[in-house]
Order: C-alpha cells, then structure tokens, then sequence
C-alpha cells in the first residue's frame, strides 16, 4: 500500500468534515504520496514538505501530513499575506451588472467564502445562516464555518429573489477573466473577502468582524485578512 491509498482509507473514518478530508487528499495528491509506501517516517515527510517554498501552503499540508500519519512534523507558523487590494469601489465597479456580480457581492459585502456562494443559504431575519457549501468538486459539503452573518437590506431583498445556478469553476474562472480585463492579473475571489475584512474593520468592532467572518479567534480577522492602506487611514483620520 503507498501513502495516498492509506490516506484515502483512514480519512473515511475520522471525525473531520468532507471538504476538510478532501483538501487533505488534494495535499497528498500534489506531494505525490502515491509514490511512497506507507508507513512513510518522519525524515521522508519532512524532505518532502521542504520543497513547498510557499510558508503558508507548508503549513497546510504539514497540518494534513499530522493528522493523517500521525507522525511529527514541524508546522510552520503562518505568514500574513501583504495584498495590495484595490479600493472597495473600485471593486464595486467592476462587479456591478455582470454575469456573477451576485456572487461576488456576498464576497464583497457579505463576507462570504467563495463555496458559500454556490448555495442558496437560508435567511432568517436580517441575517443569511451559512451551513453549506460546494468544493471545487461542484460537491456539496457543510460550510467550513457556519453561522449567521448580517447583511445590507439591499443585499438581503436580492438575494430572497436569487439562485445560484452555475458551476463552482464557471464562477471562479469568469471573476478571475473579469479582473483581468481590468487590469488585475492578481485579484481572486476569494480575495473579495479580504476586501469586505479591510472594508469593514473601519466600520465595526473586531469582535463584530470576527463573528461576520465566522472566525474562531478575533486575531485570523484582523491578522490575516486586513489590510489596511495609507490612503484608508487618512480617510478616517481626517473623515
């Protein structure tokens, strides 16, 4: 048996959500773990999550070498990332009466994960209770973190009328033509989220933005998903 064929078996039966068990598979996957027999020791994984350059993607996939083998790696800690997002209505521009503006809009003024967008979620009151989503399988999973999030009247009464309907790649691929058509080679969608964080941590509590975001820990909010510009704190400072 090699590594990926044992990480296909006992992710079957551990306590974790699909679209977790699923990332693990696509980490084993791109570590090329089918070509290791199991049991794998520690050096093995540890060379082997050496050649991952990116800090944050090493750390992904340490975390899914631990929970998968069992065996200590070292993980390292995670590094914000330094974006340099357009401004909010720029990006409100952009999106405004095209073809996938609704589901960027709940990225960009609901916060929503890209996944999140793919489901009519059930609304109750103000609020649009995030339970589920689809994988880049176009599979239907629970929400990577569920809960209720507050959205803008306006948003709210479209969204009662709306439907996702589209695939989970035909979503992802025309946001990511979009930008690049404006000039934004670097923009993704889940990158609307980071916006609607640094957005919005001028405008409310971080205990308010951490529960929009559904984040565990105040600090993955304002840590990794801010990213606040010069120009954004002149704004408020001289508002």
């Amino acid at each position: 048996m090699n590594c990926y064929e044992y990480a296909q078996s006992v992710l079957i039966s551990k306590p974790i959500k699909k679209s977790t068990s699923q990332e693990y598979l696509s980490v084993c996957r791109s570590l090329k773990m089918d070509q290791i027999e199991y049991p794998p020791n520690a050096s093995q994984l540890t060379n082997l999550l050496e050649t991952v350059f990116n800090v944050n993607t090493r750390r992904k996939c340490a975390i899914a070498i631990k929970s998968i083998y069992g065996i200590k790696v070292k993980v390292p800690s995670a590094v914000p990332l330094e974006l340099d997002l357009p401004s909010f209505e720029e990006l409100n521009e952009i999106i405004k009466g095209t073809r996938y503006e609704m589901y960027a809009l709940l990225m960009l003024h609901a916060g929503f994960r890209f996944g999140d967008t793919l489901i009519k979620q059930p609304i109750k009151g103000n609020a649009i209770l995030i339970n589920r989503q689809k994988t880049i399988d176009n599979e239907l999973t629970t929400a990577k973190s569920e809960g209720p999030v507050i959205v803008p009247d306006w948003l709210l009464e479209r969204y009662k009328e709306w439907t996702p309907t589209h695939h989970y790649n035909t979503v992802y691929l025309g946001l990511k033509r979009l930008f690049k058509r404006n000039g934004m080679d670097f923009m993704t969608p889940h990158k609307l989220r980071h916006a609607y964080a640094t957005y919005y941590s001028m405008k409310m509590p971080p205990e308010a933005l951490r529960r929009q975001m559904r984040h565990k820990r105040i600090t993955t909010a304002m840590q990794y998903y801010v990213h606040v510009r010069e120009e954004d704190l002149i704004n408020v400072m001289y508002k």
